[in-house]
């Protein structure tokens, strides 16, 4: 299980890393060919096709839950759930694309002309960019369904293709016809293969399985998925608004300065929370697979937290230790003297943050995605009071360690409603999670006193040495 746990977080990760990397190489060329203006609404663009995620209301996770529950008991519904579940997330995704039309329609025609684009060339990208939201829903639903089977060596082939192309066909697109049209048909057409593919791949699993249910059975299947989903909106609302909100409240309150101090430290750091998602969507379908099995569910949650530990400890540690030689080299040291403090807050927050998401998919996997609604409507309220009030008192610095107190209350509550659905979380792996993030805090300590760098490399070091052990030992008694 470990084994399979560890291969699975691995494909995730690198389906992720890739077309980062791609990015990369990719975005100063669009700069060169569209200019800053029109790369700076193409840069939006690819930020709403994330957000047009939300408009599946769910329901990709939610057929990933009812797919990796019939996997290990009832194979044969297995079809029918796709089939009303992709039905679901391709009308959601033709209401998105009317949503994004409309949305459009009612902006000030002159907001439109001052931003420098011409306005029938913008006409025609919003056109192309809301035909883009059907394939960003469909193509989220079939690989939901592709990771419920467990396939995620495939989900991760199928979405290179396509996160790749989404950086690289705007591009290729741009250098024939310069044009903010042109950029966003390049995004569509990227979408667009990558639902094909995926349409393909999922078609090849679902010939596979037994057809025993009848098409009847979709209305039944739709109303479960329905109220799974709608539980998990919340969550998929409220998430990203807590972690954005941040930004807003520090640019009202306090300074522009500040928020570049912010968010330099919360978007390097944060790129590291791509493990614990991979780790988490990874151990998601094997949950859900268990069907209470407490004794396999115990073992699943285990793995997944020793193997984000041994990951995440090392790293954090890295973060809070290393936090003014890595902004001093990426952006320069009069930036790394002010963003210090900021930053090694911020790799306790985001180290708490990880190990929730375990505890987070387990309470999910197990039928309750309402438990985690209810963890993110409790701590709203009271992380905009935290925020408002350290960030008058501490500054920058305040604003951090309210992100990271969130991230804390974030995990106790969800450990609290793991127990309360029958799934608690061993009270030795509590511990551990304890032992650790203590340790992280020392770390962040410790950077404020100017360490040798050669210390610093030791205590790393030394730590991935202690994460691994656990992990060590469960291959040492296999062996014997």
């Amino acid at each position: 299980m470990l084994k399979r746990l560890a291969g699975d977080s691995i494909w995730n990760i690198v389906g992720q890393a890739i077309p980062a990397l791609v990015a990369l190489a990719v975005i100063p060329q669009l700069v060169r060919v569209l200019g800053e203006t029109r790369f700076g609404a193409l840069s939006l663009a690819w930020a709403l096709v994330g957000f047009f995620g939300l408009f599946d209301f769910g329901l990709s996770r939610s057929l990933t839950h009812s797919v990796a529950s019939a996997n290990s008991g009832d194979p044969a519904s297995i079809p029918s759930r796709i089939r009303g579940g992709l039905k679901l997330v391709a009308l959601l995704g033709m209401i998105g694309a009317l949503v994004t039309l409309i949305a459009y329609a009612c902006l000030p025609k002159a907001l439109v002309a001052s931003k420098g684009i011409a306005p029938a060339e913008v006409n025609l990208a919003i056109w192309a960019l809301a035909a883009t939201v059907p394939t960003v829903t469909l193509t989220q639903g079939m690989r939901g369904a592709i990771e419920g089977l467990g396939l995620f060596r495939k989900s991760n082939l199928l979405r290179l293709p396509q996160g790749t192309l989404t950086f690289l066909l705007p591009w290729l697109v741009s250098l024939f016809t310069p044009t903010l049209f042109g950029a966003m048909a390049g995004l569509f057409a990227a979408r667009l293969v990558g639902a094909v593919l995926f349409a393909i791949g999922l078609d090849q699993e679902v010939r596979k399985l037994p057809h025993a249910h009848p098409k009847e059975q979709d209305k039944a299947d739709i109303r479960s998925l329905l109220r799974y989903g709608g539980w998990l909106s919340v969550s998929n609302i409220l998430s990203p608004v807590m972690t954005t909100l941040d930004r807003f409240v520090i640019a009202a309150k306090a300074t522009l300065a500040a928020v570049s101090v912010y968010s330099i430290c919360l978007d390097l750091i944060g790129k590291s929370l791509m493990v614990p998602a991979a780790i988490s969507n990874a151990a998601f379908p094997k949950l859900a697979g268990a069907r209470g099995d407490l004794v396999q569910i115990r073992e699943i949650t285990t793995h997944a937290i020793e193997l984000l530990i041994l990951v995440f400890l090392p790293l954090s540690a890295f973060f809070a230790l290393f936090s003014t030689d890595i902004i001093s080299l990426w952006i320069g040291a009069d930036m790394a003297a002010r963003a210090h403090g900021v930053m090694s807050v911020l790799a306790v927050g985001i180290f708490i943050n990880a190990l929730a998401h375990i505890p987070f998919a387990l309470v999910q996997a197990v039928g309750r995605p309402d438990l985690t609604a209810s963890a993110h409507l409790i701590e709203a309220i009271p992380y905009v009071a935290m925020l408002f009030l350290l960030l008058a008192h501490f500054g920058v610095e305040g604003a951090a360690a309210a992100w990271a107190i969130r991230a804390a209350l974030d995990l106790v509550l969800l450990l609290y409603f793991a127990s309360r659905a029958g799934v608690p979380v061993s009270s030795a792996l509590v511990a551990k999670m304890g032992a650790t993030t203590a340790v992280v805090i020392a770390c962040a300590g410790l950077s404020q006193l100017a360490l040798p760098i050669s210390w610093r490399i030791t205590i790393v070091l030394g730590l991935c040495l202690v994460a691994a052990a656990p992990l060590m030992h469960h291959r040492v008694l296999r062996f014997r």
